[in-house]
């Protein structure tokens, strides 16, 4: 799922009661606790999945925990069939100013209109 996780140290803590959740050991605790990060576009089902691995005894909690460059950009561009020049709010194309007015120019002619090094 290009994601990284940990096995808590507190396995069974807040959670249940009897030895082991009271010792706190994820050896003898009858769950763990996994904290981790991964892709949006991996989980969007797996909360399911863990619901039918574990017998509706399994929990998924997931909170926000930034942006991260896409780990498999090609395919997701692919499969959203993105189209770039249709994106009118996102546009890649650049404005130029010359003699107090803007105009637009397209993404890929940058280079012959800008008046310095194009780093691109």
């Amino acid at each position: 799922m290009a994601g990284t996780f940990e096995m808590g140290d507190d396995a069974g803590a807040g959670f249940g009661s009897g030895a082991a959740a009271s010792t706190g050991s994820a050896t003898d605790a009858d769950y763990a606790v996994l904290t981790g990060e991964c892709p949006v576009s991996e989980m969007r089902d797996y909360a399911m999945d863990v619901n039918t691995y574990t017998h509706g005894r399994g929990r998924l909690s997931c909170t926000f925990a930034g942006y991260r460059p896409c780990h498999d950009e090609e395919r997701v561009v692919r499969e959203a069939h993105y189209d770039l020049e249709a994106d009118l709010e996102n546009t890649p194309d650049s404005v130029f100013c010359a003699h107090g007015a803007g105009y637009p120019v397209k993404w890929y002619k940058v280079p012959e209109f800008a008046h310095v090094e194009y780093a691109g």
